[in-house]
């Protein structure tokens, strides 16, 4: 019998939330679905509990979760690749769901609920319309630059013409560069408002909100680092390092507000080197917000680092 869809689970210590991951998925039709799970070196009772599921491929891996993903990609068997999250929940009806789209694309992004157990922020559920792209790229940069994968599905043959993966060795921004190589690549991509997903959107307990807002632009910076590294920017047509270099200013530079973080922007543009263009455009928004900004900004113009005093004298100047 052929496959139409392969889950794939990537699963280290979560022996509070698998087997309810996996209750979501076996209440539902299964017909043609094939679950994989990946365990990452659990040290609970992942691997008994994997084990003890009738229906479910148990497989191990070493290297983090895109290594799992991985690992799991290369045993699928499915028209269609799922990547779910071991602590959440697939929502009733959605693999009938995904059946019964309209399947004449790359990939396929649907609708998901969010479950907030987080105290102090609260995510709104993602809601999707009805639609088909072609040539994607500047619109899902545009509208679309989620840093997570598990409300998509992709088609296997797809990933492998593509020779798309998850960058090994990552400990943050693995779904965003798996999603950048997508986007760069597909012809076709739709969306679907129906609600396949539920997310559950876990506290962090030891996080205080003050930290958690620096790590967080910290993260989008280190987010944006390996993303470009992923899909080989330097090496890409001008015209989509031009789009690609105004999503990152726009990614990076949004939890940026010391001068810790905005100089780790200005060294990824220059590791990098970002298409002056979009640098100089996407610093316009917040040339005026420090110093550090505005010097990046002069450089892109190349203003000589003389004229940075009076230049940035200036600007403040024009703002009061």
């Amino acid at each position: 019998m052929s496959l139409f869809l392969s889950i794939i689970i990537p699963c280290k210590d979560l022996s509070g939330y698998i087997q309810r991951c996996l209750q979501s998925i076996m209440l539902q039709n299964g017909e043609g679905v094939e679950v994989i799970c990946v365990d990452d070196g659990s040290k609970d009772d992942t691997v008994s509990i994997l084990e003890q599921t009738p229906g479910v491929i148990v497989l191990r891996s070493v290297g983090g979760v895109s290594a799992a993903r991985n690992t799991g990609l290369d045993r699928a068997k499915g028209e269609w690749v799922w990547f779910v999250d071991g602590d959440d929940e697939v929502a009733p009806g959605a693999i009938e769901g995904i059946r019964r789209c309209n399947k004449e694309a790359d990939c396929i992004y649907f609708s998901a609920e969010v479950i907030n157990h987080h105290i102090r922020r609260r995510l709104a559920d993602i809601t999707l319309s009805d639609e088909v792209i072609t040539k994607p790229l500047p619109q899902m940069l545009r509208d679309y630059n989620k840093p997570y994968v598990w409300n998509g599905i992709f088609s296997r043959r797809f990933l492998a013409e593509k020779g798309i993966r998850f960058p090994k060795g990552l400990t943050v921004g693995e779904d965003m560069s798996f999603q950048m190589q997508v986007f760069l690549n597909a012809d076709k991509v739709a969306f679907s408002s129906d609600i396949i997903y539920r997310y559950h959107y876990l506290e962090r307990e030891s996080a205080m909100k003050g930290a958690e807002g620096k790590r967080d632009a910290l993260n989008h910076i280190a987010i944006v680092d390996n993303v470009f590294d992923a899909i080989k920017y330097p090496s890409l047509p001008l015209s989509k390092r031009k789009l690609l270099g105004e999503w990152a200013f726009d990614f990076a530079v949004k939890g940026a507000a010391d001068g810790e973080t905005i100089a780790m922007v200005g060294a990824i543009v220059r590791k990098y080197r970002v298409a002056a263009e979009s640098v100089k455009n996407r610093l316009k928004s917040r040339v005026l917000r420090s110093k550090l900004l505005c010097g990046l900004y002069i450089k892109a113009k190349g203003v000589s680092d003389e004229s940075f005093s009076r230049a940035y004298s200036e600007r403040r100047s024009a703002l009061r």
